[in-house]
């Protein structure tokens, strides 16, 4: 069994060593707040991502880094996630900025940098050089911060201190305290740009997303600001299930401060340690199921991804799973994850013979060989159906109709065991809107289950404003088994069943004729060998429907088809000198 850890997240549960009470009396320099304004549908948001990255990677202790969604890239379309906040385009809105990804840093203008004169938003280009730059400059101010999480209410309680160092701070100035979150999965145009961040299965990874500002929109006054003063303030926020429906991670939380002049130039900032109360020792929850939702055969496998929300290390887990209420099986894993981080359970070969569609169902039943400490979260499901694409043969050809951007457009085909068996793709740019036509072939060598499988790395498929590209998937005698017209978004998953028959595969020349095709009543069969022969005729999924033996072919045969239903059948035929096949429509 596979043990896979999806995450080894870094969290600020008091494991780390950022400013922390009490809050230091001595001069120090500023640290950096760079507020990044980027949205789901910024092609080049995942490369300011990157940049922010670096820069925060570079002084970890010194960095406060905000993604902030905001504008018309961020507005959702479809089923697509809502990463706004009430807060984040009046943020954007005043830093002047034109274009996404954009950046602030410290909200303070840098002449000659600006996307527009007078204003603070940068290009991802300028935020190294500004960000150094503020590194070493004087802060009159030092802040710290810490913050508990009762996970039972939901209660997030923050302290914040002040203390003002210098002599030049204004007479009163703005305390601003943002709750962050961390590993939300979501859709991310050019995230290709930020391959870190790619998760399995072609979703981004979003870090550092402002969710709420305790402090409001502009920040509380602090009106005391003379030199030695201490100041100290104290937040809570209960914690909703979600933002625009996005659900609030309690464990991916992160929680920053910044002391601004007003609602501009910021003069430091500081990440806070949080940590939690009311946590129950043996506690894992479900935290997703996946499958297939389209499968071939009558087998499937599904993936559990559990999570640890409990106080103490999760070393083994067991969980249950049934077909549709039936008989229940387990399966146990063995490792080793800390609180908040999650691994899977991979279960493999779940047989669902019988059933053209259904339910999988989990749950977990022990945590480190005792009962969970939480039972309400320890359930989940999957649902599966079974495809109606079959066909037969080994000879295919794929036809790719690219739009503009063929360089992100790749495919490939899988076998039953989602071994790669043919491959292709990315293709060449086109100058301008519109299609360019690929053809590929491939030999299938075996039956069984296969899917083709095809992939956009910007995520909007191949048939969205740049050329109405599609694809097709046809057997050797021209027949249409996948169509599709690439609407899609990052991948589409297309299974079908290959039944093994063969088509126009003639052996020891016994070939034969087959006549009229298509019919809708009778055809008569006819081959120039005698003896007894056997004809047997398949639909595509590779059922028998009629089988004559023992007939002499070489003088004709009408056979009777008028019961079957209308579509494509194949007609094979076995002699003493081989077999044939051919391909009937009955219409």
């Amino acid at each position: 069994m596979k043990k896979t850890l999806l995450f080894n997240l870094s969290l600020l549960t008091g494991l780390t060593a950022f400013a922390q009470l009490p809050v230091s009396e001595t001069a120090g320099m500023k640290n950096v707040v760079l507020e990044e304004f980027t949205g789901i549908y910024c092609g080049y948001c995942p490369q300011g991502h990157a940049v922010a990255n670096g820069i925060s990677d570079a002084n970890p202790n010194d960095v406060v880094v905000i993604n902030v969604h905001a504008g018309g890239y961020a507005n959702p379309q479809g089923t697509d996630p809502d990463f706004r906040t009430p807060f984040g385009d009046g943020i954007a809105n005043q830093s002047n900025l034109s274009g996404y990804p954009a950046g602030t840093v410290n909200r303070q203008v840098f002449s000659g940098m600006e996307m527009n004169a007078g204003g603070t938003a940068m290009s991802r280009g300028n935020w190294a050089s500004t960000s150094n730059q503020v590194l070493g400059e004087a802060s009159y101010v030092n802040v710290a911060l810490e913050g508990t999480l009762d996970v039972n209410t939901r209660v997030l309680t923050v302290d914040v201190e002040t203390y003002f160092t210098g002599t030049t701070a204004p007479s009163s100035v703005k305390l601003n305290v943002a709750l962050l979150q961390s590993h939300i999965a979501g859709t991310q145009s050019g995230s290709a740009g930020n391959p870190d961040q790619v998760l399995e299965g072609g979703l981004y990874e979003h870090n550092h997303m402002l969710r709420h500002l305790l402090t409001g929109q502009w920040g509380e006054s602090i009106t005391t600001t003379a030199q030695g003063n201490l100041a100290t303030n104290q937040f809570t926020y209960t914690i909703p299930a979600d933002l625009n429906g996005i659900p609030y991670e309690l464990g991916n939380l992160e929680i920053v401060a910044f002391v601004a002049e007003d609602q501009q130039t910021i003069m430091t900032g500081a990440k806070g340690t949080l940590a939690f109360e009311g946590l129950v020792s043996d506690n894992a929850s479900v935290d997703d199921v996946k499958s297939r939702e389209e499968i071939c055969g009558d087998a499937t496998n599904a993936t559990v991804n559990f999570k640890n929300e409990g106080a103490t290390d999760i070393t083994s887990l067991e969980v249950t799973y049934d077909v549709n209420g039936g008989t229940p099986m387990t399966e146990t894993w063995n490792g080793s994850i800390g609180f908040y981080e999650t691994a899977n359970i991979d279960l493999n070969g779940i047989d669902v013979t019988g059933f053209a569609d259904g339910t999988i169902n989990i749950s977990i039943s022990s945590v480190n060989g005792n009962t969970d400490g939480d039972v309400s979260d320890n359930g989940g499901s999957v649902d599966f159906a079974k495809t109606t694409v079959a066909t037969s043969g080994s000879d295919y050809t794929l036809t790719v109709v690219q739009d503009r951007y063929g360089s992100e457009i790749t495919w490939d085909v899988l076998d039953a065991s989602d071994n790669v068996v043919a491959s292709g793709g990315p293709y060449t740019n086109l100058s301008a809107n519109g299609t360019q036509e690929h053809v590929e072939n491939m030999t299938l060598s075996a039956s069984g289950c296969y899917t083709v499988r095809m992939k956009d790395s910007y995520g909007d498929g191949f048939n969205n404003n740049y050329g109405a590209g599609s694809y097709t998937f046809k057997d050797e005698l021209g027949a249409d088994v996948i169509t599709s017209n690439a609407q899609f978004g990052r991948e589409e998953l297309s299974p079908f069943n290959l039944t093994g028959l063969a088509i126009g595969v003639e052996e020891n020349d016994a070939d034969f004729t087959l006549f009229p095709n298509p019919t809708s009543e009778t055809f008569t069969i006819k081959t120039a060998i005698e003896g007894n022969s056997t004809v047997e005729v398949f639909n595509t999924l590779g059922q028998s429907v009629k089988v004559l033996t023992d007939i002499d072919l070489s003088q004709g045969q009408a056979i009777d088809v008028s019961k079957l239903n209308r579509g494509v059948y194949y007609v094979n035929i076995s002699t003493e000198k081989g077999t044939s096949s051919q391909r009937l429509v009955i219409e």
